[in-house]
């Protein structure tokens, strides 16, 4: 299975590290940085967030080029960093996984806790976004993969021995951390039959159905994506 590479496109619409304007006065290693992916994927590895999106995505984030917008790979690094700065005030990231065996081979579904509390037994995940306040009064958060990733992560700690009482999602932006609590929910089947779509499709070199839903705006792979004209209009609803 090949694994896709990536060039962020500046606002001079060139490669950045090959732009002369974007290197006047920066240094070649921040665009390195921006390039550098958080997870580098691994055989018959799959990441829980890969699991909660669509499937069609996860599938050509692991076999297809792609060019992104500095300002998404510069929003993302944001993100990351902000993860960075919470840890200091206390949160302490801690990596669970899970497997499985399909079709002879052993399957792992790896994930990221940002933070578990012992005494409430609460795990929390952070999500950075933009008006984090609006999304809220409009209820457009939780977001739905986001209440299956906490509840992915909670249903692997506890394949450790770790009970969990309480999900919270806190959405931060540049003004507000808003907590959402999620419900519990084991999802051990939910990641083995996803994981399984997506193991089988990159194998066999065949795209999974294509997911509709709100990141359908900014996906990377719009043009590429083999949508039905039903999940199309239900993609521009969304928009």
């Amino acid at each position: 299975m090949p694994t896709e590479s990536k060039s962020i496109i500046c606002q001079h619409n060139q490669k950045i590290e090959e732009c002369q304007e974007c290197n006047a006065l920066l240094p070649t290693s921040l665009w390195a940085r921006l390039n550098r992916p958080r997870f580098q994927p691994e055989p018959s590895t799959y990441h829980v967030t890969a699991l909660t999106g669509c499937l069609t995505k996860a599938y050509f984030e692991r076999t297809t080029p792609t060019n992104e917008a500095f300002s998404s790979a510069w929003a993302k690094l944001r993100g990351t960093m902000i993860h960075y700065m919470v840890r200091s005030l206390g949160w302490s990231e801690l990596a669970v996984k899970t497997k499985f065996e399909l079709d002879g081979e052993t399957i792992t579904i790896t994930g990221h806790v940002d933070a578990f509390e012992p005494e409430t037994a609460t795990v929390y995940d952070l999500k950075t976004t933009r008006f984090a306040k609006w999304q809220a009064d409009k209820g457009h958060i939780p977001r739905d993969s986001h209440i299956a990733q906490v509840q992915c992560y909670a249903t692997m700690l506890e394949q450790y021995g770790i009970s969990v009482n309480r999900l919270v999602l806190v959405y931060a932006d540049d003004k507000e951390l808003i907590p959402k609590e999620a419900p519990l929910g084991n999802r051990r089947q939910w990641m083995i039959e996803r994981a399984t779509i997506l193991h089988r499709a990159l194998k066999a070199s065949k795209l999974p159905p294509p997911e509709a839903g709100s990141s359908c705006k900014y996906c990377p792979f719009d043009e590429q994506c083999p949508r039905t004209p039903k999940i199309a209009t239900l993609a521009e609803a969304i928009r």
